[in-house]
């Protein structure tokens, strides 16, 4: 056993004897109630998703342009932004064979 190795955790001040049966809800309840928030934090932020829309309904800039100024990779870009509801750009309904013989 490490020395130490539990007196930075939360299950750390729990008897080592009843750690083993706190369910892992109970465990993310209580670093909740500390004020810790689980999870990565975004890299894009809301401001800088309006700014790449922008970027990209100017139609001056690649997704590959607009990835590399917001230091992320593109399909993040595509990921965030509204590609089909662009300024300008309508989108035209995809006909299949089927549903030209119906016609």
């Amino acid at each position: 056993m490490w020395v130490g190795h539990r007196s930075t955790s939360l299950v750390g001040r729990i008897p080592d004897g009843v750690a083993w049966m706190l369910p892992v809800s109970i465990l993310a309840g209580l670093a909740r109630a500390r004020g810790r928030t689980g999870g990565r934090k975004p890299k894009v932020t809301p401001e800088l998703i309006d700014k790449a829309q922008r970027m990209y309904d100017s139609r001056k800039f690649s997704m590959a342009e607009i990835a590399h100024t917001f230091d992320v990779i593109p399909m993040t870009i595509y990921r965030n932004i509204r590609a089909d509801q662009s300024v300008g750009q309508k989108t035209k309904r995809r006909t299949t064979a089927a549903s030209r013989r119906s016609r």
